[in-house]
């Protein structure tokens, strides 16, 4: 793992102050005979604790999560605010912490949801822009996958997003609908020569709004009606390729920048827009609901409404994210971190 991105430099500082309270200070309860070892040290030893990366600074207690306040990004473009971003939410997935509890997603673990929430709160009092940019990817896209998909689509799609191989989206708010899912009019049909389904975004007003990452790749996973024979089986999921690996929009993808926000300027928000997108059979995340290769629908919950009350409660910590993240951001306004203590900070390392 290399070394933090600018703004997160210095995050640990020295050794000593991330050693957990009840061994802090050893170094006074030493006795006489032993507590000036430290200073009877060679130079070239005493100052090998400054001299380690920060990267093995922070490893042993498993990951560094209250990087500084830096200011570092007033001053930078849009597109390298971004840039910056993505270097930041690369850095604090490969922390051990973080990559531990991507694990416990997908193993669903003990306690795992308090563990996540706790984490995304975290995230944002350090950068609310990383913060939100890992729920997006880890926290909606994985869970969507995790929660929603068989054990081939976990294999599939959740291992590779662990080892950050890819990253992805999460498309279900529309212009029309906001909130409002059973109402989407995304659709996904069933084609059956091709063994396929065919996204399609027939209208203004089912286009994708203010969707997270919509302008850097992957994958998508996208709320679409499923249309069987002409008719909708409710809101399912589909993970549908957005851009190939070179960062060029996949055939039929449309998506528009959405620049122009008061905040979360690292957070690449956009609209994405869908003209009769052909993605495999497979691609459909088939926990609640299934077609088979003769079209036939199937699913373990044969009540509409009951099994789409199911398809949202799955993902129901992940909205709860949302809000542990706005509490760390108000954490941090009520702190009174003003500009002095933050520059102090940031020249303290």
């Amino acid at each position: 793992m290399g070394a933090p991105p600018p703004a997160f430099a210095g995050l640990g500082g020295r050794e000593e102050e991330q050693r957990p309270p009840e061994t802090a200070g050893e170094e006074e309860q030493r006795p006489p005979e032993t507590a000036g070892e430290e200073e009877q040290r060679p130079p070239e030893a005493a100052g090998e604790e400054e001299q380690r990366p920060p990267e093995a600074a922070g490893e042993e207690d498993g990951c560094v999560l209250l990087w500084c306040f830096s200011p570092v990004g007033y001053d930078l473009s849009l597109d390298e605010m971004r840039a910056l971003t993505v270097q930041r939410v690369r850095f604090a997935m490969g922390l051990p912490l973080l990559k531990r509890a991507v694990q416990d997603l997908a193993q669903k673990t003990k306690n795992f949801v308090s563990r996540s929430l706790v984490l995304g709160e975290v995230l944002s009092m350090a950068d609310m822009a990383t913060g939100v940019k890992c729920g997006i990817v880890y926290w909606l896209f994985g869970g969507a996958i995790r929660n929603l998909g068989s054990p081939e689509h976990i294999t599939k799609w959740f291992q590779p997003l662990q080892e950050q191989k890819y990253t992805g989206m999460f498309a279900m708010t529309e212009r029309g609908h906001g909130s409002n899912v059973r109402g989407i009019q995304t659709e996904a049909t069933v084609d059956l020569s091709a063994q396929e389904f065919v996204i399609d975004t027939p209208c203004e007003n089912a286009e994708k709004m203010y969707i997270g990452n919509a302008m850097y790749r992957n994958y998508a996973a996208v709320f679409a009606q499923l249309i069987v024979d002409g008719r909708s089986q409710g809101p399912h999921c589909f993970i549908v390729l957005v851009r190939d690996e070179n960062g060029s929009l996949y055939p039929g993808v449309t998506a528009i920048d959405r620049m122009y926000k008061e905040g979360l300027h690292g957070v690449d928000n956009g609209m994405v827009i869908f003209d009769k997108v052909q993605i495999p059979r497979e691609n459909l995340l088939d926990k609640f609901g299934s077609v088979a290769p003769d079209r036939q629908y199937h699913s373990p919950m044969r009540n509409k409404s009951a099994r789409f009350s199911a398809m949202l409660a799955a993902l129901t910590p992940s909205r709860l994210a949302v809000a542990f993240q706005a509490m760390g951001a108000m954490k941090v306004v009520d702190s009174d971190f003003n500009l002095s203590t933050v520059n102090s900070l940031a020249a303290q390392g």
